[in-house]
């Protein structure tokens, strides 16, 4: 939703450059500088679905300008937003609302920021009464198994499995307090907090094939962590996404040849409003990756698992595919993905294909000695024509071939995690 006229205005200028991105001129740029024609259509009902979204949002903003509440549904909306609709409706601005309550503007622009989530009960009454929002609760009997202890014999989480997850968090310092009795129930609201906040993660991945995962603890423990770790960077000055842009993907996949090119990636992923966080997997999820969004911020993170150069930079690109191809179909529930299984689901193959074209694209490849190569130098002198790590090119090769016994030492094993300064897992 638009809810301040900074937005306003940084909507219609997004609208005027998705008008420009859905013209027959952008594309025929965009195939110029090496852009697949189904990556730039696909990409394109994006940008439009993009756009009608922003117009549509815009024009619900300046209905509620004028105090029309029609068009929206308070009742479904997060308490902390509708605090926002009200003072928008009522024609107060920020600046307004502060001087009635006696705060400075800066105070009540940070509150929403935030959707009033830091505010103390007695100041968020405070507000909604100024604003007249009356706020109701309702108490269900359904009881959240995730409030429970670990050793309630009510509860529906296996003891071990609890045991394996606090063994991760203390492994990887999620919590200050090492006594793993309290361990165990700072996991067990370290994750109700995030299933309230964030809703369970779905696993949108159907190649992981062992039990139904959406509802799986510790996936949800995963998710918890690269949640936390995400809204640290959200907490600093982040650039907004800008979901109509792919011409600076050329330049992240360049950085791939530089010795620190994880390290590099990070800060050009940040630089474009976008989060990359760094959590090892929990032992038994068999996890590579996830793409989701946080406050309208993409977050992609990364297990290591396979701490290799080609397998960084694919599943990378992979969760960047998810991030501009399926913004508006799935990336809110959320990717978690487990690369090592065949493409069986059609939003996977085409986050795979975004993955491999933008990495080598595909004309290049198909006249490229590196194909049937049994020997290193064609590769690297194809990965030095492309300007990208020869990992990269290796990776591919053994993929294709379904041979990871071949070119084994020329993936970069055991360089990605040394980039993030992360012992060996």
């Amino acid at each position: 939703m638009i809810l301040n006229e900074r937005d306003a205005r940084e909507a219609k200028q997004n609208l005027v450059l998705a008008e420009i991105a859905l013209s027959a001129r952008e594309n025929i740029a965009l195939a110029a500088k090496g852009f697949p024609s189904w990556l730039i259509a696909s990409h394109q009902k994006v940008v439009a679905s993009y756009k009608d979204r922003t117009a549509t949002s815009l024009q619900t903003y300046n209905s509620l300008k004028s105090g029309d509440l029609s068009t929206i549904s308070l009742s479904k909306m997060d308490p902390g937003v509708s605090l926002i609709v009200a003072r928008i409706a009522k024609g107060l601005s920020q600046k307004q609302l502060a001087e009635r309550l006696g705060l400075k503007e800066q105070q009540i622009q940070r509150y929403e920021s935030e959707r009033y989530r830091s505010i103390s009960l007695s100041n968020f009454r405070r507000v909604a009464s100024l604003l007249d929002v009356n706020i109701t609760a309702t108490v269900q009997h359904a009881h959240n198994p995730f409030f429970l202890s670990f050793n309630d014999e009510n509860s529906s989480i296996d003891k071990k499995t609890l045991d394996k997850i606090v063994h991760h968090a203390e492994a990887e310092n999620w919590f200050e307090v090492k006594d793993k009795e309290a361990t165990s129930h700072q996991v067990l609201r370290y994750i109700s907090s995030a299933r309230d906040n964030y809703g369970s993660p779905a696993l949108l991945r159907t190649g992981i094939n062992s039990k139904e995962l959406a509802d799986d603890i510790s996936l949800l423990a995963w998710r918890a962590r690269t949640l936390d770790l995400a809204k640290t960077v959200l907490d600093s000055r982040l650039p907004k996404f800008n979901l109509i842009n792919l011409d600076w993907l050329r330049h992240l996949v360049g950085i791939s040849r530089l010795e620190h090119g994880p390290a590099l990636a990070s800060e050009a992923l940040k630089e474009n409003g976008i989060i990359l966080v760094i959590e090892p997997q929990i032992s038994g999820l068999a996890l590579d990756g996830a793409a989701f969004v946080v406050n309208d911020t993409p977050v992609i993170a990364l297990t290591l698992r396979h701490d290799r150069i080609d397998n960084f930079w694919f599943t990378l690109m992979h969760e960047l595919g998810h991030v501009y191809l399926h913004y508006y179909s799935g990336l809110s529930l959320g990717f978690f993905d487990n690369l090592d299984f065949d493409d069986i689901d059609q939003m996977e193959i085409e986050a795979n294909n975004f993955a491999s074209t933008l990495l080598i694209p595909d004309e290049s490849w198909k006249i490229s000695p590196a194909r049937i190569s049994k020997i290193a130098g064609p590769a690297e002198t194809f990965a030095q024509q492309l300007g990208i790590h020869p990992a990269i090119v290796f990776g591919r090769m053994r993929k294709e071939r379904n041979n990871y016994k071949i070119f084994s030492d020329r993936v970069g094993a055991g360089q990605v995690r040394k980039c993030f300064n992360l012992q060996k897992g």
